[in-house]
């Protein structure tokens, strides 16, 4: 699968800007705040239908617009067909409109039928915080690559965040002396254990794929996963029962799920990364992930997902940097820097250089 082609109109700061993307590698070149994160989360929308920066869509609109626009060209062997999101502020000329639209080949399509038609791996510098942030960034994380992977994976985690809200309602309301009819937690529980389940069944098996993943490096090979699942079933319910009415909210399920970067280290068994590796180390980590995460789409979908790296060379030493490239042409590959001479030194097994774009 290739993207051919990225239009965006009034998007962040482009007016409207159209890039030709080589099948191979492209890499774009420019001083920072000239639009070349923008480039890759518009083309991150094909892949999720959200941005992987803002905190709302309507974020992404250029100026006091009204509506952005995102239109890519892809090409599926002999297949050619266009995917388009437009995101708007919930009113266009005067006239109301859906706050986003998913579209392919022109006819509007749900999240759920949407994700997944150009697979997307993405390594930029926030990715940090998968290691050292919260626990719910990490659960993105894998939400991020298994909604891709699976439509069913998507309406699960629908329909699980449904009712794990109207089950919050019911336990705050008994919280504040409100008498609940017990049936509506039957249902409830009924539609959290159903959907928990198959959300933890396959976040797992990500997680086992990519303990067992062949790595390209030495290094590499010495990371684990280690899950910390939230299971959840009738009788871990029962459990906790007393203390959610206490509390006002559920404490088992999916939504309370983590998971660690283990590395072999000397004179430990297995260190955790957020608490002992070093910043090094733990950029290590991730690349470890994201190479997990290539080959695990690879293997759901048959070909490689379009990788895109935004900036990361420079977090990167001069050894992890060729591990990078050395996975360049396995699929089609986007790159952002500041400054091309991070490539001087990379080896690449084509021998044809990749496409420059400057910024």
């Amino acid at each position: 699968m290739i993207l051919e082609s990225v239009t965006l109109s009034d998007f962040r700061i482009f007016k409207t800007k159209k890039i030709q993307i080589d099948p191979s590698v492209t890499v774009i070149v420019g001083p920072n705040a000239v639009g070349k994160t923008t480039i890759l989360e518009a083309i991150s929308y094909f892949s999720s239908g959200k941005s992987f920066r803002a905190l709302k869509d309507r974020d992404v609109i250029r100026d006091a617009g009204e509506l952005a626009r995102i239109i890519g060209n892809v090409l599926q062997g002999k297949e050619k067909y266009v995917l388009e999101v437009v995101i708007t502020t919930g009113s266009v000329l005067g006239r109301q409109a859906p706050y986003k639209r998913l579209l392919v080949d022109k006819l509007g399509k749900q999240l759920a039928t949407f994700v997944g038609r150009l697979p997307v791996v993405l390594f930029w510098p926030e990715d940090l915080s998968i290691i050292i942030g919260s626990p719910s960034l990490r659960r993105k994380t894998l939400d991020r690559v298994l909604l891709q992977a699976d439509a069913s994976y998507h309406r699960a985690v629908l329909s699980y965040e449904r009712a794990l809200r109207s089950r919050n309602r019911l336990l705050q309301m008994e919280k504040n002396g409100v008498i609940v009819d017990q049936i509506q937690y039957g249902y409830w529980n009924t539609v959290l254990i159903e959907n928990g389940q198959y959300i933890n069944l396959k976040r797992r098996s990500f997680i086992e794929f990519t303990n067992t993943t062949p790595v390209p490096r030495e290094a590499l090979l010495r990371m684990h996963l280690q899950y910390d699942d939230s299971q959840i079933s009738v009788s871990r319910l029962a459990k906790y029962a007393f203390e959610e009415k206490a509390a006002g909210a559920t404490l088992v399920g999916p939504h309370r799920d983590d998971f660690s970067i283990l590395m072999q280290k000397d004179g430990m068994s297995q260190a955790d990364l957020a608490r002992y590796g070093s910043r090094g180390e733990q950029r290590l980590g991730v690349l470890w992930l994201k190479l997990a995460e290539l080959s695990f789409l690879e293997n759901r979908f048959g070909f490689r997902p379009l990788l895109l790296l935004d900036d990361i060379f420079s977090e990167l030493d001069e050894k992890n940097r060729q591990t990078i490239a050395d996975v360049f042409e396995q699929q089609q590959t986007i790159i952002t820097t500041t400054d091309s001479h991070y490539f001087r030194d990379i080896k690449l097994d084509k021998r044809r250089s990749p496409t420059i774009i400057t910024l």
